[in-house]
């Protein structure tokens, strides 16, 4: 998996680096995320407290976050970087277990669906150093 680094656009889109954390022991939940226009200019970030329920379903409300957020601001063509591969399989399997996971995946895919065109990068945990960073603040 690629490291996350700023990489040049093309005109038009938007990157959005994202990034969650999950404890098992404080039973707490947050993701957050970053965006940068094609110029690698700051657009946008946020940051939210998620009620806790699993790990796949905090990577799967961080990637909806980022698509509300993308949306809101007006962008139709986005990257959307986060650190589980895992989570691009339950996007594309779109069946669950769970009824709180499979609401979440269809929310994602009908929210993707009003793009143009978007592109999800999975990268190695850690290496998103800005959006970490920023989450723990």
């Amino acid at each position: 998996m690629p490291l996350a680094r700023w990489y040049p656009l093309m005109e038009g889109w938007v990157k959005l680096n994202c990034d969650e954390s999950f404890s098992d022991n404080n039973n707490q939940a947050r993701c957050g995320g970053i965006m940068k226009d094609d110029q690698g200019r700051f657009l946008v970030s946020f940051a939210m407290q998620l009620k806790p329920f699993s790990v796949l379903f905090s990577k799967l409300m961080e990637i909806k976050q980022g698509l509300v957020i993308t949306t809101k601001e007006g962008y139709n063509l986005l990257v959307e970087e986060f650190n589980s591969a895992d989570t691009i399989k339950a996007l594309l399997r779109r069946a669950h277990a769970f009824h709180d996971i499979n609401a979440v995946v269809l929310q994602i895919l009908e929210l993707v669906s009003s793009f143009n065109k978007v592109i999800w990068v999975s990268i190695l945990k850690g290496s998103n150093k800005v959006v970490d960073d920023k989450h723990k603040t």
